[in-house]
């Protein structure tokens, strides 16, 4: 909370601040918002602020810098963000009675100024820098500095920075250089600093080093060609994404391979006139035997090259043999430091291309551009014979020079460098001990990431323009002499002769050397001791954070023992509303200023033609300006562009800013707020008769006063952990929501009526909340909150912008309960005034309300409630208007608003209901249509056979009015008989198919391990067989917590439980599948005629459909994934996305990871749509994320544990059948496979109807759409199986319902096919009869398939039948082996009754091992005659006892009658139970 006193005395005494003009009474504003006014009262602010200064010597003073913008052109709007954070948070410790220190400067911008100058200089006399002296650059330089500080310096005050202009630095004025110089010298005497040959990134347009922030990156891919953008050679392409091979021939030939020369694939050609050497890898087989020969330069055959080893060197890049170019190649560079013993200085030092980028020391090719010297050196390589074609190298990377557009070219070079090793460990250190902390805490990771960089720091620029290295030689033959000037290099050489010149070092410093400097050069380094931190805080941007931040922290500490600071405050990088970087050649660049003083496109337009692009980039930009802003810009003032950027988290990494479209936001807001002191003015001239009658605080009173503090709170909070967007949005939702929407509006009928008393009460609370709040607001729209506080301010006050001491804000005033009921009477107000919209109803119509339900009881709210939505409120619906009221929920309540239908307003409900039911009584007036037209026909009509159609058709129409209310009466009892229709259904598959197969197994395994041997885990079955991949337990276990109580009771059989098990899992699926049908029910026509028959229709034809209720039972991880397919579509149905999300996510990573394929089609078009957020903290990125992780956090250590390792199982499901692609060894089918074979055998008949429905009933696309492009993507993987897609089959059977085909023909066929004995309309009939076929076909087709089934697990029957004929030797030691057909075919543990008997699963034993076994179960899926195999194979150890015959498909007979031709299931032994030979044979 801020509890401002100190600033107050120095607003006093100001004698703008004592003016009587700024009283109310003399104010004169208009009815909107004048920018001008804020504008001009800001400056005289300021005025008065620039007077008093803070004493620099107090250490309790809040230090903090402006990160200098570079001196090459105006402030964009990453600057204008970086003021707009920093300037409120100064001035939140302005108001907390801080002294506070922001120093403003400017950073020279050595590589970027001279850059920019040099255009300009091109783009106005036509010459080059070189043209000209130094001296005369120089001055150009300086001058374009002065305009531009100028500029920028107007900038930043319009901005409204807080700014302390008395002082401002420069990064090259003479206090900065004096300093740079003796921290050079100081860090080169402590050995930091050195001067060595190194690989350095060379810029030859700028014939300069350039740090690693200028250079970009560049990934070619599959392009061809480059577009250099080098200053000569504008329009050139350069070859790029291809290897040239280059032979190098053995010396004497003494080849060991056949072949007398080796190959090396280079991207540069033009570089192998400085070839030292050729590298191969030492582990690479093809060239071990080449190590230590030697090789002849294919263009200087008197040069040869040893062949080195180094594992440097990547084998699999190009041919495995690497040129090595150490003056060219910073990985050369690097392998022939590693062999010096091997090379000669004069190979390591060998150049061939100049500082310009022009071949050297290359014969004939001398003076030649590198990249036109490319394709010469080729041609010659050619006429050689040494040259062997291209390879392709998508995988090629570009440097490029991100001021020039050239491209790198790596050089050795003897520059000044810093070693950062024990700088950066100390840095590192800081932070891990909490000495030094980063905001936001993510952003850490990037400082470390920085910090753990060990590689030198080059220090040199070859430029004019910066701060001269203080490095002396007296020729080029010496060493350097490192001192602050020449006389001092003199003394410290020893000599005496001061005539002698010595020659100072033309390069200049790294623009981030002096930059590094700041903190301690502010505080009054190298002329004052540094004895403390010097900062208290620094903000910048995240993407400077290694070049600046770093190299603060480092460089600071090491000449001062100090950190410059100890907290880094990090924001992110602002782009434009598509994510893109801003780019003036992409017209997407917005100068602060026109959205502060508004702009015309014209304006617009010529300010980019005198720009420096080119034109082609003007062309592009200009396009892109005119659609941006084909209006141009209005003017918006500053406090609207600052409301726009703090209205995005400035902490994210990219803030995507749609600057024009926020800032007409705050624009508004802005307005909003000077409404809302003119409405306050009227307040308090109305109470200036007060009644005697003392009017004390009504509940909206303390409300608003309690809901200031909290958000004061809040905000003081956020601005504390550095979070100002966050504390702005706590103040906006205050001022806009709770004073403007509610607590002013409960204020206008007092206006109105003139209630006095009632008014001096709201002028109170008015004065204090306006007044209080506008003083909070100036930390982040200071122009305007200065404004209107000075306006509204009490007469009585002569001081502007000061709240007394008396006015601090105590947190008792909050009051937690009333906020909370007062949300809950919030949201009852919003059901009334949706009420009202829903259903059209004037705001002159009382409504008759009553409240049910929550936790706060509305007596002390009903005036409240009563004026700002005009009800009348009662606790209670009267008896007599029960029956003609309607309940509407209460969101994020269990409670309901009741509105009776009654008075002016009840027909317009009934109207409104009446609109809703439009849908069930468009058939309807299609029928009447209908009768209309042919009972005018039939008047015509002299046959009888026509009116009596018509006649029929008027009946039909009657007959659909007439049964809409029967049936509605009836559809509750039809659900339920529906639903209990489904569950037999169910019962009935497990009871056919009891058994399970190998897809199965881990879960049937898991679950009977869980209820049998609990915590006994070393008897679990997934460690003796543990499948191809690991499967979670979750699924499980969750059905183990159903069946734990029936596992008491020790006489239940172990067959017993598996049924039980199959049929918690089906109820499990079916209760979902229920709620997800009235889900259905509510979406697609409960008010409607077809809803009468779609609950009923919907599960009949589920029930008619095979595979649906086959798989819904059994324990596969689709059966589980299918549960959360239902649950989500469920929530989706009732628009709840963020949970549908949740719940997706707990599935797809728990049970089938193509779920995420699936999901990503049905979610794809609510993101699009923007029903679902992906990002901020309510997104769905944010819930699914932490979804994830808590869902990974349970499940990953308790499938470890199981499991004996750490894994993911899911995550080894989707490597196994994505990543390795091994899913194919199970078996692949065609791309069609799904829509050809899948889906016809799992829809059986009503497969013809889906695209009906879709065609019919629109809003179906939304569903059957995503299910159709799962199954196109999921078609990709080439092992299918129908229970894949099991997801899909509920949500094409709604497209068959909706069809309308099912409903109508049902009707038709059951009541005028009984009640009218007499035959239809041929269409009618065609109707009626594809309805009944269809129905007929689907059961015919579900029992043939469920009859199969049950005869498709031969291995469980087996071993059943077996348990049961030998029942009486339960209690012997007999053991049973089970192959692996039978195993897979239905066996699990089950099935093993009996505890004394062995049951061995063991694959691949050999007859003689199989010989101890008392019973064999042997099967094969292709062995024909499974018996005599069998037979044969075991006759001298066992016989056969029984076989088992299994399905082998279905063939057609013929028949004598209709249908003629009916489906035969075959069945064929495929499972023999053998018996030991000396068994007993009777049983």
């Amino acid at each position: 909370m801020i509890y401002p006193r100190n600033i107050c005395s120095y607003l006093r005494k100001s004698p703008y601040c004592s003016s009587k003009r700024a009283s109310i009474q003399s104010s004169k504003r208009g009815s909107s918002f004048n920018i001008d006014a804020v504008i001009k009262n800001h400056e005289k602010w300021m005025e008065c602020m620039q007077l008093i200064r803070a004493r620099e010597s107090d250490p309790e003073v809040y230090r903090m810098i402006l990160p200098p913008p570079n001196v090459t052109g105006n402030l964009h709007l990453g600057h204008a963000l970086t003021v707009t954070v920093e300037d409120a948070m100064c001035r939140y410790r302005r108001l907390q009675g801080q002294q506070v220190i922001w120093y403003p400067g400017f950073d020279h911008a050595g590589i970027a100024t001279q850059v920019v100058v040099e255009r300009v200089l091109w783009n106005e006399k036509k010459m080059r820098r070189y043209q000209i002296t130094q001296h005369d650059f120089l001055e150009l330089c300086q001058q374009w500095k002065n305009e531009r500080v100028v500029d920028i310096s107007k900038q930043l005050k319009a901005l409204g920075a807080t700014l302390d202009w008395h002082n401002t630095y420069y990064t090259l004025d003479d206090r900065f250089s004096e300093a740079v110089t003796i921290a050079f010298c100081q860090l080169y005497k402590n050995g930091l600093i050195f001067n060595d040959m190194r690989m350095v990134n060379w810029c030859p347009t700028l014939r300069s080093t350039i740090s690693e922030q200028e250079v970009d990156i560049v990934n070619v891919g599959k392009n061809d060609y480059f577009l250099l953008n080098k200053s000569g050679l504008k329009g050139k392409y350069v070859e790029v994404g291809v290897m040239h091979r280059i032979r190098y021939e053995f010396l004497g030939g003494n080849s060991l391979s056949g072949s007398n020369y080796l190959e090396v694939a280079t991207t540069r050609p033009e570089t192998l006139f400085a070839d030292c050497a050729l590298a191969v890898n030492p582990s690479d087989e093809r060239y071990a035997n080449y190590i230590g020969l030697r090789v002849r330069h294919p263009l200087l055959p008197d040069r040869t090259l040893p062949v080195l080893a180094d594992s440097l060197v990547q084998a699999d890049k190009g041919t495995g043999v690497l040129k090595i170019t150490p003056a060219h190649d910073f990985t050369d560079f690097a392998i022939a430091r590693n062999h010096a013993d091997q090379l000669s200085d004069e190979d390591c030092s060998r150049f061939c291309i100049d500082e310009s980028g022009c071949l050297i020391n290359a014969a004939d090719f001398n003076g030649i551009d590198r990249f036109e010297a490319r394709n010469k050196i080729l041609s010659k390589l050619i006429e050689c014979n040494k040259y062997g074609g291209t390879l392709p190298y998508h995988d090629q990377q570009l440097k490029i020079c991100s001021r020039t557009g050239d491209i790198i070219e790596p050089m050795a070079k003897k520059q000044w460098f810093m070693d950062c090793t024990s700088m950066n460990d100390m840095a590192l250190k800081a932070i891990e001990r909490g000495l030094l902390t980063v905001t936001p805490r993510y952003m850490q990771t990037h400082l470390e990431n920085w910090l753990n960089k060990k590689e030198p720091w080059c220090l040199s620029r070859q430029l004019d323009w910066g701060q001269r290295i203080p490095a002396f030689r007296p020729n080029s033959d010496s060493d350097w002499i490192v001192a602050p000037n020449e006389s001092e290099a003199l003394r410290i050489s020893g000599r005496t002769n001061t005539r002698m010149n010595l020659e100072q070092d033309r390069d200049v410093l790294d623009t981030w050397f002096c930059s590094s400097l700041i903190p301690i050069i502010l505080f009054g380094w190298p002329k004052k001791r540094i004895d403390r931190v010097p900062l208290s805080v620094l903000e910048t941007g995240y993407d400077i954070v290694g070049f600046w931040v770093a190299r603060m922290v480092t460089v600071c500490h090491s000449l001062t023992g100090y950190l410059p600071f100890p907290k880094v405050v990090l924001h992110g990088l602002v782009r434009d509303e598509n994510g893109r970087k801003m780019s003036k050649s992409l017209g997407n660049v917005v100068d602060p200023m026109d959205i502060v003083d508004g702009i015309s496109v014209q304006k617009i337009l010529g300010r980019l033609d005198k720009s420096t692009l080119t034109e082609e980039e003007k062309k592009m930009a200009a396009n892109s300006l005119k659609s941006r802003f084909p209006g141009g810009i209005p003017r918006c003032g500053p406090d609207a562009l600052r409301f726009a950027l703090l209205r995005h988290d400035v902490g994210a990494v990219d803030i995507n800013i749609d600057i024009l479209q926020t800032a007409e936001e705050g624009l508004k807001f802005c307005n909003k707020l000077w409404n809302l002191c003119i409405y306050a003015e009227e307040i308090w001239r109305n109470c200036c008769e007060v009644s005697d009658q003392v009017c004390s605080d009504r509940l909206e009173d303390c409300w608003i006063r309690s809901r200031l503090g909290s958000s004061l709170m809040m905000m003081s909070e956020k601005m504390d952990s550095d979070c100002p967007h966050l504390a702005l949005s706590a103040l906006h939702r205050f001022l806009y929501n709770d004073l403007c929407d509610v607590y002013i509006e409960t204020t206008k009928k007092a206006l109105w009526l003139k209630d006095y008393s009632r008014l001096s009460v709201v002028a109170e609370v008015l004065h204090d909340v306006i007044e209080k709040s506008l003083f909070h607001l100036s930390i982040f729209m200071p122009f305007v909150s200065q404004y209107l506080f000075d306006r509204i301010k009490r007469e009585k006050e002569s001081n502007t912008f000061v709240f007394n001491p008396k006015m601090d804000f105590k947190s008792c005033l909050i009051d937690k309960k009333l906020e909370d009921d007062m949300s809950f009477v919030l949201e009852v107000i919003k059901a009334i005034r949706s009420i009202r919209a829903q259903f059209q109803i004037p705001a002159k119509n009382t409504l008759q309300v009553a409240c049910y339900g929550g936790n706060c009881d509305l007596k002390n709210f009903h005036s409240i409630i009563q004026e700002l939505c005009n009800v009348e409120f009662s606790l209670a619906v009267t008896e007599q208007n029960s029956n003609c009221s309607l309940p509407f929920p209460v969101h994020g309540y269990s409670a309901e608003v009741h509105v009776t239908i009654v008075g002016d307003y009840g027909s317009l409900v009934k109207k409104e209901l009446l609109k809703r039911l439009q849908k069930a009584e468009k058939r309807k007036g299609q029928f009447l249509h209908r009768i209309d037209k042919h009972e005018k026909l039939a008047r015509s009509a002299t046959r009888d056979d026509l009116v009596e159609r018509h006649r029929r058709k008027i009946f039909q129409a009657n007959a659909v009015v007439n049964e809409f209310d029967l049936q509605l009466r009836a559809m509750g009892k039809r659900k339920r008989l529906s639903e209990w229709f489904l569950i037999g259904v169910c019962v009935l598959h497990i009871i056919m198919a009891p058994y399970t197969k190998v897809e199965e197994s881990f879960n049937v395994q898991a679950i009977h391990d869980i209820l049998y041997h609990q915590l006994n885990f070393t008897k679990y079955d997934h460690h003796e067989f543990p499948g191809v991949v690991p499967r979670t337990f979750m699924g499980a276990m969750a059905v183990s917590v159903s069946l734990f109580p029936t596992i008491k009771w020790n006489y239940i059989a172990k067959h017993w439980i598996l049924y039980g098990m199959r049929l918690v899992l089906g109820l499990a699926v079916l209760f979902a599948f229920g709620h997800f049908a009235r889900q259905i029910d509510k979406n697609f026509g409960k008010l409607s005629g077809d809803f009468l028959r779609w609950r009923k229709s919907f599960r009949l034809i589920v029930a008619t459909q095979f595979h649906f209720m086959f798989y819904c039972s059994r324990p596969l991880p689709n059966t589980f994934a299918l549960l959360g397919v239902l649950w989500t579509y469920q929530k989706i149905l009732d628009g709840q996305w963020l949970c549908a999300a949740r719940i997706a996510t707990v599935f797809t990573l728990l049970f089938r990871c193509e779920l995420i394929l699936f999901y990503g089609c049905v979610f794809i078009w609510p993101v699009l749509t923007r029903q679902l957020s992906l990002f901020g903290w309510n997104g769905a990125v944010i819930h699914c994320l932490s979804t994830a992780i808590l869902t990974l956090g349970i499940s990953v250590p308790l499938d470890s544990f199981l499991w004996r390792r750490w894994l993911w199982p899911e995550g080894e499901v989707l490597w196994f059948n994505v990543i390795l692609n091994r899913s194919h060894e199970y078996g692949i089918q065609p791309y069609f496979w799904y829509f050809y074979s899948a889906i016809p055998r799992a829809m059986i008949a009503s497969t013809l109807l889906i695209p009906l429905g879709a065609l019919i009933d629109r809003r179906l696309l939304s569903i059957v759409f995503p299910v159709i492009c799962y199954i196109f993507f999921y078609s990709f993987l080439p092992h299918k199986e129908l229970r894949f897609i099991i997801y899909t089959f509920p949500l094409f059977n709604i497209s068959l319902v909706d069809s309308g085909f099912i409903q109508i023909v049902l009707w038709i066929c059951i009541l005028f096919f009984i009640w009218i004995n007499r035959w239809k309309s041929m269409f009618g009939m065609l109707l009626a009869v594809g309805v009944v076929l269809h129905l007929i076909v689907n059961v015919i087709g579900t029992s043939i398939f469920l009859l199969a089934s049950s005869r498709n697990y031969p291995g469980g029957e087996a071993l059943t039948s077996l348990q049961y004929l030998r029942h009486f030797s339960r209690n012997k030691p007999l053991s049973v082996y089970i192959d692996n057909y039978a195993a897979q075919t239905g066996v699990s543990r089950f099935l093993q009754w009996y505890d004394a008997w062995e049951y061995n699963k063991t694959e691949n034993l050999e007859p003689s091992q199989l010989a101890r076994f008392d019973y064999l179960l042997i099967g094969s899926y292709t062995e024909p005659d499974i018996v005599n195999f069998a037979a044969r194979k075991f006759f001298s150890t066992h016989r056969v006892l029984y076989n088992i015959e299994a399905f082998q498909g279905i063939d057609f007979g013929k028949m004598q009658w209709f249908p003629y031709y009916w489906p035969i299931i075959k069945l064929n032994a495929q499972l023999v139970v053998l018996e030991k030979l000396h068994y007993s044979d009777t049983f």
